[in-house]
């Protein structure tokens, strides 16, 4: 899929959405936070595909904040709220929610040990999922992702990645295992412009946002999606 990348003014303190759902097939209640760049158009994502979640949109940033609620379609209105809050303090009960979802958010985290307890608290300590995508610590990410994407093509804000805070597979899979979470699976993601979008920021001289695309990689070498489970034992399966 394609996605816009923006930068708010949260980048440091750490972004959350939560979400819930009725499961209209079992009758059983399920729930998951969500933590992205984009609270607004995650939100309206998540309800586009799954008509009965409800969703609560939390960020660090008071602005942020009332920008998405000023571009939430009037259809979503009564299944999506936004709130104040810390990635690093959740205003939710342990325990409470079945998936906790982490995009594009842990390579931005000053102190992303306390942000993965404090999201492992709120996740289902039996059969909770956790999924996540970020950035891996190497030169080609720092090639890719800083010097290409920051310095060269300017396609993000200068200093919108610091290379010290980007995490191997091996570390965020230690830091999860300190929570009782265990990596099933490991796999790499690609990036790239859109030509049409290239096009636009060539001639708009850098004023038109580039639309990012995204699919499977082979090499977890730039960036990385995982997916761990709550209280489980085995390892499941990992890209090298």
């Amino acid at each position: 899929g394609a996605g816009e990348w923006t930068r708010g003014d949260d980048v440091a303190e750490g972004t959350a959405e939560a979400s819930s759902s009725e499961s209209e097939e079992h009758g059983t209640r399920r729930r998951h936070v969500s933590t992205a760049r984009d609270k607004r158009r995650a939100g309206e994502y998540t309800n586009r595909r799954h008509a009965t979640v409800t969703v609560t949109g939390v960020d660090i940033s008071e602005s942020s904040v009332a920008a998405a609620q000023h571009h939430l379609p009037p259809t979503l209105s009564h299944l999506v709220s936004y709130r104040v809050a810390s990635a690093y303090e959740l205003p939710f009960e342990s325990n409470s929610f079945d998936c906790v979802v982490m995009s594009d958010v842990l390579e931005h985290l000053e102190r992303v040990g306390a942000a993965v307890q404090e999201m492992a608290r709120v996740l289902c300590s039996s059969s909770g999922l956790f999924l996540y995508d970020t950035f891996n610590r190497t030169p080609s990410s720092f090639f890719f992702a800083i010097l290409m994407a920051q310095d060269v093509l300017r396609f993000l804000p200068r200093h919108s990645h610091v290379y010290s805070l980007f995490l191997t597979p091996h570390e965020l899979e230690r830091l999860l295992a300190d929570q009782n979470l265990s990596v099933q699976l490991t796999r790499g993601l690609n990036a790239w412009v859109s030509p049409w979008s290239l096009l636009q920021y060539i001639f708009t001289c850098g004023r038109a946002t580039p639309q990012l695309c995204f699919s499977w990689a082979d090499s977890l070498s730039v960036q990385y999606f995982g997916s761990a489970v709550a209280g489980a034992n085995g390892k499941g399966q990992k890209q090298s």
